[in-house]
């Protein structure tokens, strides 16, 4: 075993690679879902369950390996979790038929719920305090990361090769990850402490959800974590259609606009010496003014470029100070079942993400009142829940 509690930077990368590789898959395919639709001889619109496939699997997933990595422990729940996704990328890359497609996909994002989850309570086995604020920020960063760079690659994987290369990269991806986790990764959670089989859903949902400190740390996440999703879904109609950036231009926004939260990751990590309450605080702050910059410049039709984006750089700022602290204090008060917690976590975060991507959605040519809308509930309920 080498990457040990005593090793962070080992354990950080590898646990990188496995929270990056959710969302990596979920967007790396899309260069390739017109070459889908034309071999399995479907519609543009069709194929388009590819990705909802891939979501059902991963809210599915979430709520699954969280109490399973609680009783079989991190490093166990992990390596099984590489395995099945590296099988079912391969079942994607052979399928001859499109409903095979759709199974792998799903098998995909079920196997793909166990990074994020698991490696947030391995984390929190290992780790406390700001030490854990800041892994977790590191952690959440790798998730903005995944987005940013899939299509990129993706579209490089699809031109020179075709859509089926992406899942054979995925494969590797996961292959790789198992061949690190299964002999590398020291156990952080000994049978002792593991989670008793007679622990049922219900004793550990009424358990996390009767602690007033987790259901704090939870609204946080998940109000704040509706601002980012809202961003992710509306920051292509507002760049590319309303403010008519091209492509190019607006990948390197949204990786400006990504570095406001390792930026606020940095703020919060510098500030150990502050209270929690004085880094929410702050962290609302900032997506405050993110929220109300955005509405003055829609209701003003200032519809200018770079004021745009500092209003959303200071949201995605904001967030980087306020997530890592509340998801720290989410999992603290639960040693015996972090697993869960994340996992309860991890699924309220989907669900806050696809209520506001589905309220984005709808308003196309005003899109900015949307994501202010979002950015200010974000910045709200994070300074009321400061004062609790």
């Amino acid at each position: 075993m080498f990457i040990t509690r005593e090793k962070p930077g080992l354990l950080i990368g590898l646990l990188a690679a496995l929270v990056m590789l959710g969302p990596f898959s979920m967007e790396a395919v899309v260069p390739g879902l017109q070459g889908t639709a034309n071999f399995f001889n479907r519609t543009s619109e069709d194929v388009q369950i590819v990705l909802t496939a891939w979501l059902v699997g991963s809210a599915l997933g979430q709520l699954f390996w969280g109490p399973v990595s609680d009783r079989i422990g991190r490093r166990n729940a992990l390596s099984v979790a590489a395995f099945l996704f590296a099988v079912c990328s391969v079942a994607c890359y052979s399928a001859q038929d499109f409903r095979l497609l759709l199974l792998g996909r799903l098998g995909q994002g079920l196997s793909a719920g166990a990074g994020s989850v698991t490696s947030k309570a391995l984390v929190r086995d290992w780790y406390s305090g700001d030490r854990a604020v800041r892994l977790f920020g590191y952690l959440t960063s790798a998730v903005f990361l995944g987005p940013m760079i899939a299509p990129v690659l993706g579209g490089y994987l699809v031109e020179y090769f075709d859509w089926r290369s992406v899942y054979l990269f995925l494969a590797g991806w996961a292959t790789l990850c198992f061949m690190v986790v299964l002999p590398g990764l020291t156990e952080s959670l000994p049978p002792k402490a593991r989670a008793r089989k007679t622990t049922t859903p219900f004793n550990i949902a009424t358990e996390l959800f009767t602690n007033p400190q987790f259901r704090k740390a939870l609204l946080i996440v998940l109000a704040t974590g509706a601002g980012m999703f809202g961003f992710v879904t509306g920051s292509a109609e507002l760049f590319l259609s309303e403010l008519g950036v091209s492509p190019t231009l607006f990948g390197y926004l949204f990786l400006l606009i990504a570095t406001g939260f390792v930026l606020g990751t940095k703020i919060n990590s510098s500030l150990t010496n502050r209270s929690p309450g004085f880094r929410y605080r702050l962290g609302a702050a900032a997506c405050l003014a993110g929220g109300v910059s955005l509405i003055i410049l829609w209701s003003t039709q200032f519809d200018q470029l770079w004021p745009t984006v500092g209003a959303c750089f200071l949201y995605y700022l904001g967030l980087g100070i306020v997530q890592p602290q509340a998801m720290g204090e989410a999992l603290q008060p639960f040693p015996h079942m972090a697993g869960a917690a994340s996992a309860w976590m991890g699924f309220g975060l989907m669900g806050a993400g696809a209520l506001s991507s589905a309220l984005v959605g709808r308003l196309h040519q005003e899109t900015e009142v949307g994501m202010g809308i979002l950015f200010l509930v974000g910045g709200m309920t994070t300074l009321w829940m400061s004062r609790k």
